[in-house]
């Protein structure tokens, strides 16, 4: 038994990623299953994600009463309708690295998502004692730059999912589970003395890098210091300063919809309450900033003084250049 986010996940082989738990009641079942078996499972689809090239890299369908997530050529994931059990088919040679990347980067957090939860695809690191969290579409940049205050000594508490929660008026969020996903040229410059680095699936040259100092952090929520929606970089690449501005209103909560984990987009009734915890948290006064940079390595440590500089000193959410 495992625990990811805030819940605890039975599984029928072992989840390194994940810290082991000894005591507790599962929220979750996985079950993976032999390569050979035949799923058999034809579904009604929903919805089909694209990448920039408008290939399919997942696929959501209905059957019957559950859900099925395809990753094509790779797995499929079959979800009951509460999202308490999974099981995986897949495909003849897919890693089990892969199989557990595409679990916990992609399953998981549908899944929890699914019962109305708000997990975004980010990247968090602790400044000051607070959450400072980076927002970005796939290979933008929130790993390498995670990566990057992390070792300058803020420690890093997810790579890619985090779900945001409130109480009593205070923003917080609950990391998936500690570690980074980083590209080797990412890692050659920020990293190259790391060891202990494994494969993250057997499709990618990416590599992932432990974090022991964080990887056993208890379940608890963590206050938001700020949040930075990162700028595409396609668009940033003849700029040659670093920026930051606010986002809030209408805009914070495109931002948050954009880069939110979704399961069933046909679901007008979890759309609808995430929409409406999305607008809460944006009215509390969440501290989101938009940050432009041109993707060099040697500008990182001038984006780590502007982040370090808004997180730690800037409470007015001025603009910044």
């Amino acid at each position: 038994m495992y625990r990811i986010f805030n819940v605890l996940i039975e599984s029928n082989i072992p989840l390194p990623e994940l810290p082991e738990i000894q005591a507790g009641t599962p929220s979750f079942f996985f079950v993976l299953q032999a390569p050979s078996s035949e799923a058999g499972l034809q579904p009604q689809w929903i919805h089909h994600w694209r990448d920039h090239d408008d290939q399919i890299t997942i696929s959501c369908g209905r059957i019957g009463d559950a859900y099925l997530l395809r990753f094509p050529d790779l797995a499929d994931f079959y979800i009951a309708r509460q999202g308490t059990a999974i099981e995986c088919y897949p495909a003849a040679g897919t890693s089990g690295e892969s199989i557990r990347h595409l679990l916990l980067d992609q399953v998981m957090p549908r899944s929890i998502a699914q019962q109305g939860a708000i997990v975004l695809h980010a990247s968090v690191v602790l400044i000051g004692g607070k959450a400072v969290a980076f927002l970005g579409d796939s290979g933008w940049g929130k790993s390498t730059l995670a990566t990057s205050l992390h070792e300058k000594g803020y420690p890093l508490l997810t790579d890619d999912c985090v779900m945001l929660t409130q109480h009593a008026g205070t923003l917080n969020c609950i990391p998936g589970y500690a570690g980074a996903r980083l590209w080797p040229d990412s890692l050659a410059h920020i990293a190259p003395q790391q060891r202990g680095l494994t494969a993250v699936s057997h499709y990618s040259s990416k590599q992932r890098l432990a974090m022991p100092e964080t990887e056993h952090l208890p379940d608890q929520e963590i206050q938001l210091g700020a949040l930075f929606v990162l700028n595409d970089p396609a668009q940033s690449t003849m700029a040659e300063k670093v920026t930051s501005e606010p986002v809030s209103g209408v805009a914070a909560i495109m931002e948050l919809t954009r880069h939110s984990f979704h399961l069933d987009i046909s679901d007008r009734k979890v759309l609808a309450m995430q929409f409406d915890a999305l607008g809460q948290r944006v009215k509390a006064g969440l501290p989101m900033y938009r940050l432009s940079y041109p993707r060099r390595h040697v500008l990182l440590g001038e984006v780590q003084r502007v982040i370090t500089g808004i997180t730690l000193h800037d409470s007015t959410g001025s603009d910044r250049t």
